[in-house]
């Protein structure tokens, strides 16, 4: 399936799965930053891969809900994670909030920052999301440009890629 979104080229292969974690967690120089997509819904975690991939020198991975997140972030690194809220196993705030106590007791080398994403706008929701250790709550449908500034601004080390 060929799409856009937000002037991102899009294609959503009709078989399309969640990605697998790598089973190799080095990566190529070009890609030393690696984002985390963090949604149930098969076409919002295809939607900002290719946002990502179009913008950024990155190695994007989408998992489909809170505990194979926390599965995924054990065994490594991540730069970014865009997490979304409502999820059916854990939400985003109680998945946020075991990273960060994942982070402050060790068990984490590195504080990854999150973004939330999130269909609810309510100045309550993102209270929650602030309150959970997020950094930003992006609302969706999401923006290209607000996204790639936020990313830019959290993660200034990440490499944009020429897209001329």
């Amino acid at each position: 399936i060929n799409a856009e979104y937000m002037g991102a080229p899009i294609n959503i292969p009709s078989s399309f799965q969640i990605s697998n974690p790598p089973s190799n967690t080095s990566l190529a120089s070009e890609t030393d930053h690696k984002i985390l997509v963090v949604d149930d819904q098969i076409i919002n975690c295809k939607i900002l891969e290719s946002i990502l991939n179009r913008y950024f020198c990155c190695h994007v991975l989408s998992v489909n809900g809170g505990l194979a997140a926390l599965r995924v972030v054990s065994s490594g690194d991540y730069s970014c994670i865009l997490m979304d809220m409502h999820m059916p196993d854990y939400d985003g705030v109680r998945t946020t909030s075991t990273i960060m106590e994942r982070w402050s007791s060790g068990e984490l080398l590195y504080k990854p920052v999150v973004i939330g994403v999130t269909a609810d706008g309510s100045q309550d929701v993102k209270d929650k999301c602030i309150g959970s250790g997020m950094l930003e709550v992006l609302i969706k449908p999401v923006n290209c440009e607000i996204l790639i500034e936020c990313i830019e601004r959290f993660v200034p080390s990440i490499k944009r890629r020429n897209t001329n």
